[in-house]
């Protein structure tokens, strides 16, 4: 999921609860799947990864009421992101970690030439050759307490 810096500073520091998503074209993200974190911007690295806890669709009207209220860390760009889209998600974070090391843009190009993070976010599968050679190595090194 490619994320912005400030944003995903704040889901790794866990004050961001919810990441809001435009739904246009895209499966839904599954509660329990793992998000893998890619900072855009000027950072351009994987940088960490949390679960997805409960996932809500619905209109950016629904989800924005949903989410707005309460302590979860979502400013009003956020509305401004999903307004006008058809559909809306909030996938709720749980368990952020930061991954011991970033993996940068270019060093990922290194290995994979022409490689590109999604635009928003995309499904990735054992066997696919980011995960195998990019995210399975660096996932090894997070210390389970």
């Amino acid at each position: 999921m490619s994320i912005r810096p400030r944003y995903a500073n704040a889901i790794l520091d866990y004050t961001k609860k919810f990441e809001l998503r435009r739904l246009e074209g895209l499966e839904p993200i599954s509660e329990g799947s793992v998000i893998v974190i890619y900072v855009s911007g000027n950072i351009q690295s994987i940088v960490g990864e949390f679960i997805a806890g409960r996932v809500y669709i619905g209109s950016p009207e629904k989800i924005w009421s949903l989410v707005s209220s309460g302590d979860y860390g979502i400013t009003k760009e956020a509305w401004k992101y999903i307004e006008g889209s058809r559909k809306a998600m909030a996938v709720e974070v749980l368990n952020p970690r930061r991954y011991p090391l970033s993996v940068k843009l270019e060093s990922i190009r290194r290995i994979l030439p022409g490689w590109n993070p999604p635009h928003s976010y995309s499904e990735l599968r054992e066997g696919d050759p980011f995960y195998e050679l990019i995210l399975k190595p660096v996932r090894s090194l997070i210390v389970t307490a």
